[in-house]
């Protein structure tokens, strides 16, 4: 088994943890490499050139939601299964924290775990084609607090069919994972990950239009109103700009997201954690 071990090196309790990890795998025979820290430049989806080409069994990640995000973007196999020890303020995506993550490790020294795997969304702009995102894409204005003009279609039978038209902050389509996040702040429905949708949430709308849920097999078209321009914001990291007259797309990912996972049933834990972290 090789174990990759990824964190923020400045954080000591972060360091604590690493140096715990390492003499539990020392003791055990397994090798295990030390990543260098995660850049913090927004490209990490934009240039998946430029990503850690990581040859591991097993990631093992130790942060917050931010962290174990940069990390999914950062490598390029997305097969690797991600180990998240969450010291964030939710943790939302990992499997232990700092007061299990020894027992948590030894189990996965034994095989005595599950994989979870998460759908991704593909974002493309024109010819344009980006890594594959497990949150979100939020659509805004360039510039702060200013309203734009929004249109959302979806493509059925490649029949184009307008569904929203409003004036607003911006919109979010975001997976079942990412309906945690910031859609679930923006008004949004918690989805249960078992379910193959997404979900779209109008974000300060003048005018009311309510949060959609989406068959995620089919292709979701976004247009700004003539003559505006704006941002596509994806797993928070801005991606990209939208120049007039584009258009954004998002359809089901052929690649996933995997993490290791103890619970019985992983999908519906996290349901359970949402609604934990509601009250």
């Amino acid at each position: 088994m090789n174990i990759g071990i990824i964190g923020k090196s400045q954080n000591q309790e972060t360091m604590n943890i690493v140096n715990e990890i390492k003499k539990i795998l020392i003791q055990n025979q397994i090798n295990f490499k030390l990543y260098p820290p995660l850049p913090l430049e927004d490209n990490l989806i934009q240039k998946p050139k430029n990503k850690e080409r990581v040859i591991e069994d097993i990631i093992i990640c130790i942060g917050g939601d931010g962290t174990i995000l940069r990390t999914l973007h950062s490598i390029q196999n997305r097969d690797i299964p991600i180990f998240g020890i969450g010291i964030g303020r939710k943790n939302f995506l990992a499997s232990a924290d700092e007061n299990n993550y020894i027992d948590a490790l030894n189990a996965v020294i034994n095989g005595d775990y599950k994989i979870d795997e998460r759908m991704c969304i593909q974002i493309s702009k024109n010819n344009e084609v980006f890594s594959p995102i497990l949150n979100e894409v939020y659509v805004t204005s360039k510039l702060p607090g200013k309203m734009i003009d929004i249109q959302l279609s979806v493509n059925r039978g490649n029949q184009l069919t307008r569904l929203l038209s409003f004036r607003g902050d911006g919109i979010i389509v975001s997976t079942q994972t990412g309906s945690s996040a910031y859609s679930l702040a923006a008004g949004g429905a918690l989805i249960d990950p078992h379910l193959s949708v997404l979900a779209v949430t109008p974000v300060c709308a003048s005018i009311y239009n309510p949060p959609l849920i989406l068959n995620s097999q089919e292709e979701i078209v976004i247009n700004l109103g003539d003559k505006e321009e704006g941002l596509m914001i994806c797993d928070g990291h801005l991606l990209n700009e939208i120049k007039q007259y584009e258009k954004v797309n998002v359809i089901k990912s052929s690649e996933t997201a995997k993490f290791i996972n103890f619970a019985k049933d992983p999908k519906l834990a996290y349901i359970i954690k949402g609604l934990q972290v509601m009250l």
